[in-house]
C-alpha cells in the first residue's frame, strides 16, 4: 500500500492472493452474466438489473490491452436516457470497488453491527434501502489486476501503474459503459474513495477533454486525499498539526477522553478548529520564538481538546502527530486507536483494531457473488493489490514514486470544470479517519479555486469508511440521492 496506507482495504486475510501467474495468464471471463432482482430504495419500490460485465481498454498503440469487469445496477424506468449513471471504486492505488458494494452502494450490504463490532459470523447480507438506485444507476468499477479485471495477454501490467495510465483505463470503461448500454445522453457522476480521490481528479480532466465528451454531472471524493501533498505530517510542516486537530478532537470526544462540555460531536469539532484556526496555527508559526506564557496557554488548550496532557505538547514543540496520537491516548492500558476508524480500540501489538472492517466485506463478497449474482464458475476473484505483491513495481505520480509530491491531482478538477462549468463536487469525510482527515478535506475546498457554488462538504460520524456506521451510511446515500437529484 501507499505510505500512511491510502490503501481503502490493506492487504489482510485476502479472499484471493494475488499470484503472478494468475496476473500475467489472464482467464476470460466470458459473457456477461445478467440478474433479475427488486427492492425498495429511498422508499420507492424497483425492479432493477444486475449486470457483470468485461470492457476492452486498448493501450496507446490502440490494442486491445485490459479486461475490465465492472458491477452494473441498473433500475427498470420508463426512459433511462437522461438518467444518471454513478461511477463507483475504492482506492489502493489498486483495490477493487467490493468495498463500496458491500459497504455501501450495492442494492445489498453487510450489516456491521451498531456497537461497531466487525465480525463476518454476526455481519450478514441484508437489502440496503439506501442504496441510491432510485436516483441513479450505479456501476462498480475493478481496476485491472483486482476483482475478475485483467491484463490481455502481451500487456504488461505494470504499464497501468501511474496516475496517468490508471485514469486513462477508468475513462475508457466509463465511455465503453456508457456506449454499450445507449446512455451517451446521461450525465456521468463519478465517485471515488481514499486513493480513489487522486484517480477521479484524472478521469473527469480525461472525459472533459475527450473528443466526444460526455456529460459531466459531478464528482465525489470521499476520504479525500486530493491535497496529500498539503498535509503529509513531519515536524516542520505546521499546517498538518493544525488540519489533524479536529480528527483528534473527534476521537476525544467518542472515547469521553475529554470533558465534552455538554457539546454535540460537530459542536465540539467546530470549537476545535476555531482554536486550530486562530490559535494554534499562529502558535506553530511562531516555533521557538513564542513566549512561554504563550504556549503554556495553547498547550492546555490541546490537552482540553485531546485528552493528552499539557506537558506533553510543552515537551514535544506543541506537536502531536496522528500515529503518536493513536498510540498515546491509551497508552497507560496498553492500547491503540484504529487508523482508519478511531473509534476501534484494540490491544497496542495489534497495529490497526479497525482493519477487521474489510475483512467482513471481502467474505460476504464471496457470498453475494455466488448466491444473489449467480458468479460461479467464473475466474478467481482477486481482493489484494498486485502494486503490493511481488510483481509490482512502483506507482507513478507524475514522474515521482510517492503521492507525496507537488503534482495537481486537485487541479485536473479545475481543467474539467472549464469544459463543463456546470460540473459539481461533494467531498465527504468521516470525523474519526486518521489517513485522510475531516480537516484536509476542509482545506482543499479553502485553497482548491473551485466556484464555491458548485462544492458541498459533509461530514460523517465514521471512519476512513464511514459507511460501516450504519447510522452514516444512511446520511451518506441521503446526501449522494440529494447531489445526483440538484437538490443539494
Amino acid at each position: 500500500m501507499l505510505a500512511l496506507s491510502l490503501a481503502v482495504a490493506p492487504v489482510i486475510a485476502q479472499e484471493a492472493k494475488y499470484a503472478p501467474k494468475e496476473a500475467f495468464t489472464p482467464a476470460e471471463f466470458g459473457a456477461a452474466v445478467v440478474t433479475q432482482h427488486k427492492g425498495i430504495f429511498g422508499g420507492q419500490k424497483l425492479d432493477y438489473t444486475a449486470t457483470v460485465a468485461p470492457y476492452i481498454v486498448k493501450d496507446k498503440t490502440g490494442r486491445d490491452a485490459l479486461s475490465v469487469v465492472t458491477f452494473a445496477y441498473v433500475a427498470k424506468v420508463k426512459d433511462a436516457s437522461k438518467r444518471p449513471v454513478m461511477f463507483v471504486f475504492n482506492g489502493g492505488p489498486i483495490t477493487p470497488a467490493l468495498y463500496l458494494q458491500m459497504g455501501a452502494f450495492a442494492p445489498q450490504r453487510v450489516a456491521i453491527s451498531p456497537d461497531i463490532t466487525a465480525d463476518p459470523k454476526t455481519a450478514p447480507l441484508i437489502d440496503n434501502p439506501d442504496s441510491p438506485l432510485d436516483a441513479t444507476d450505479i456501476v462498480f468499477i475493478d481496476p485491472a489486476g483486482t476483482g475478475y479485471s485483467r491484463p490481455l495477454p502481451g500487456t504488461d501490467l505494470k504499464d497501468w501503474f501511474s496516475v496517468k495510465a490508471d485514469g486513462d483505463e477508468f475513462a475508457q470503461t466509463i465511455t465503453a459503459w456508457m456506449k454499450a448500454n445507449g446512455r451517451e445522453m446521461s450525465p456521468v457522476y463519478v465517485f471515488g474513495e481514499s486513493y480513489g480521490t487522486i484517480r477521479a481528479p484524472q478521469i473527469m480532466k480525461d472525459l472533459a477533454e475527450a473528443e466526444k465528451p460526455l456529460t459531466l454531472g459531478g464528482v465525489i471524493l470521499f476520504g479525500q486525499a486530493a491535497n496529500i501533498v498539503d498535509y503529509v505530517q513531519h515536524p516542520t510542516n505546521i499546517i498538518s498539526y493544525v488540519v489533524s486537530l479536529p480528527t483528534l478532537a473527534a476521537t476525544a470526544w467518542y472515547h469521553r477522553a475529554v470533558d465534552r462540555k455538554g457539546l454535540s460531536l460537530g459542536a465540539f469539532v467546530d470549537e476545535a478548529r476555531a482554536f486550530a484556526d486562530n490559535e494554534y496555527l499562529p502558535a506553530l508559526y511562531k516555533g521557538d520564538l513564542i513566549t512561554p506564557a504563550d504556549k503554556a496557554a495553547v498547550a492546555a488548550k490541546l490537552a482540553e481538546y485531546t485528552g493528552v496532557p499539557a506537558q506533553y505538547y510543552l515537551d514535544n514543540r506543541l506537536r502531536l502527530s496522528k500515529e503518536g496520537y493513536r498510540r498515546l491516548l491509551f497508552k497507560d492500558r496498553n492500547l491503540i486507536l484504529g487508523q482508519s476508524d478511531t473509534r476501534y480500540v484494540g490491544p497496542a501489538a495489534s497495529g490497526d483494531p479497525s482493519s477487521v472492517v474489510p475483512r467482513v466485506y471481502e467474505a460476504s463478497f464471496a457470498v453475494y457473488r455466488r448466491d444473489v449474482l449467480k458468479l460461479d464458475g467464473k475466474p478467481t476473484y482477486l481482493t489484494a493489490s498486485p502494486v503490493d505483491d511481488e510483481i509490482g513495481a512502483g506507482w507513478s505520480y507524475g514522474g515521482a514514486d510517492s503521492p507525496f509530491v507537488d503534482y495537481p491531482f486537485y487541479a485536473m478538477i479545475g481543467d474539467a470544470l472549464k469544459k463543463q462549468p456546470n460540473m459539481k463536487i461533494f467531498v465527504g469525510n468521516g470525523y474519526f479517519d486518521t489517513q485522510t482527515t475531516v480537516g484536509a478535506a476542509e482545506l482543499l475546498l479553502k485553497q482548491s479555486g473551485w466556484p464555491r457554488a458548485n462544492t458541498r462538504l459533509k461530514l460523517y460520524e465514521g471512519g476512513h469508511m464511514a459507511y460501516s456506521n450504519p447510522q452514516a451510511l444512511a446520511k451518506i446515500s441521503a446526501d449522494v440521492r440529494a447531489f445526483v437529484k440538484g437538490d443539494n
